[in-house]
């Protein structure tokens, strides 16, 4: 992701509609299963600049963020006083069966991870029996366009792919929908625009200031579709959201014959660091 995404997300993602909206989409799918105020063990893979650690998923326990970039950590640490490692998706550094809940905003699509499907083996590897990965990847592939590349989007996607990745990975799936819907005719129309003519600033994302009225409007509008996803899947939108289930039988993986315990890498114990 190019530096100046994470100045600009660390400066508008408190107030700026899209991520006011998403948090609630969010408590909109984990509400329903895990209480506030609980202790659930919690991983955010793709942390970012910590947003989503403080305002969202600090709601149900006790969440640790991990992210691959040192500029995300680094802000994500003042914004969040537990525990942030600078760490891939695709090579968790925690033992196996560590969480109950694992989330990964934005992540399995990136240029930085080997693959999504090895991003979600290792959510799956680190997560308990029962326990669920919490998904969100951007939507429709032709709408591939700068934000996506100055974000180092690899990918957009399908529906059916991602049930198809999550299920390759083991997952049950228990609800996969779309999201930003209302406002889908508009971002679309955008970024099928660039193809004719290409954004003047080869760097600039849709990470923009808006006044703020019209902020407001945004956010209104995105969050009335928290009420929607809580009772139907969306049948169009910018984004993906997902969530999934570890079956509770699933065995606890073991090491290969041709893989000696002595010579494995320590994982990380969950607690360790600073929290």
């Amino acid at each position: 992701m190019h530096k100046s995404m994470y100045a600009d997300t660390y400066a508008l993602e408190d107030d700026f509609w899209w991520f006011v909206g998403m948090r609630e989409i969010g408590h909109a799918f984990l509400s329903p299963l895990y209480p506030r105020g609980g202790k659930l063990d919690i991983l955010d893979v793709g942390c970012g600049t910590g947003a989503n650690l403080q305002l969202l998923l600090a709601h149900y326990g006790l969440p640790i963020g991990i992210d691959f970039a040192h500029e995300a950590v680094k802000r994500a640490r003042q914004r969040w006083p537990g525990e942030v490692i600078q760490a891939s998706g695709d090579a968790l550094p925690f033992a196996d069966a560590s969480f109950d809940l694992v989330t990964a905003f934005g992540v399995i699509c990136q240029l930085g991870v080997r693959s999504d499907l090895a991003v979600l083996e290792e959510c799956y590897r680190v997560l308990r029996p029962g326990g669920r990965v919490f998904l969100r990847v951007p939507a429709y592939p032709f709408l591939y366009a700068q934000h996506d590349r100055v974000g180092e989007t690899r990918q957009r996607y399908y529906r059916g792919h991602l049930i198809a990745v999550l299920e390759r990975a083991g997952f049950m799936v228990e609800k996969c929908t779309h999201a930003n819907m209302w406002l889908f005719p508009l971002a679309a129309a955008k970024r099928l625009a660039e193809r004719v003519r290409p954004p003047s600033n080869p760097t600039a994302s849709d990470l923009q200031p808006l006044p703020r009225a019209l902020n407001t409007v945004f956010r209104w509008v995105l969050c009335t579709e928290a009420a929607l996803i809580r009772r139907f899947d969306l049948p169009v939108g910018l984004s993906l959201m997902a969530l999934a289930r570890k079956p509770a039988t699933a065995a606890v993986p073991v090491l290969r014959p041709e893989q000696p315990a002595e010579a494995a890498a320590p994982p990380v114990a969950v607690g360790a660091g600073t929290r």
